[in-house]
């Protein structure tokens, strides 16, 4: 319904169609798969979940890592997000977990990075905010690892 509606992205997207990918790269619509918030509950694991909860979310993440692995060699528009905040997705180093779940589902690691940041300025509306060649002003809030090194 999302894709005949004319949505712009589709966020989570577990359970997505070769058809449903076709359609949406046929409209240009962007999928942001956010692989952390299952991923990451076999990545991090705890006492939780039962170990048949635990099998089941390994099949869910095995057929949406695959998916994600089609849509991209389909050529639909791949955005990167986390889900931050949801459990045993925290803000900031889930990033670096989603960035290497979409490499696990086949796509090359300077793909990714260029997903994260080129394609999620485009969804954004605004490319010149995932420009980096030598020379782009900065415009944006610039994070150092250590406040020191800030002053």
């Amino acid at each position: 319904m999302a894709v005949s509606a004319g949505v712009d992205s589709i966020e989570h997207g577990y359970y997505m169609t070769i058809k449903q990918l076709e359609r949406m790269r046929a409209k240009g619509i962007a999928w942001v798969p956010t692989v952390a918030p299952i991923g990451n509950l076999i990545k991090y694991p705890t006492d939780r979940y039962s170990s048949r909860e635990i099998e089941t979310l390994k099949r869910i993440l095995e057929v949406h890592l695959a998916k994600i692995g089609e849509a991209y060699r389909l050529k639909v528009r791949l955005g990167v997000g986390t889900d931050a905040g949801a459990y045993q997705v925290p803000h900031a180093e889930s990033l670096f977990d989603e960035l290497a779940w979409l490499v696990q589902a086949g796509i090359p690691k300077l793909e990714v990075h260029r997903m994260a940041i080129q394609e999620n300025a485009r969804l954004l509306g605004d490319p010149e905010l995932g420009r980096l060649d030598v020379g782009t002003p900065m415009n944006l809030l610039q994070l150092v690892s250590d406040l020191a090194d800030a002053g």
